[in-house]
């Protein structure tokens, strides 16, 4: 998984204004591997198409995403709020990302 954070501002000599966690905002960007051909993955596969049938959740930091948007091959995750991410627990840049399946014969966690 990559995570994509925006860099704090930067003066012309290159020294951070303030501190770099004050209202930071991240993307999060979730890439999984491919299958070897369109249409011919694994039957115990689960795609982002699981996510809009409920049978598929991720939660971001206990906050739910709710879709995903296509990106360079990888997928960028959503919350009701849009693309962007709060700056993580206690504003330090680090997400805790849970994923639940709800699938016959998946189990449960």
């Amino acid at each position: 998984m990559r995570t994509y954070s925006s860099p704090p501002s930067t003066t012309a000599a290159g020294a951070a204004k303030g501190p770099m966690h004050q209202h930071q905002e991240s993307l999060i960007v979730l890439c999984l591997r491919p299958c070897p051909a369109v249409g011919v993955c694994p039957d115990q596969s689960i795609g982002f198409d699981k996510l809009r049938t409920n049978n598929l959740r991720i939660t971001v930091n206990d906050i739910p995403v709710v879709d995903v948007h296509p990106f360079d091959g990888c997928h960028i995750l959503v919350n009701h709020q849009g693309l962007r991410w709060a700056p993580g627990r206690n504003g330090n840049g680090q997400y805790e990302l849970r994923f639940r399946v709800d699938e016959p014969g998946m189990g449960h966690w």
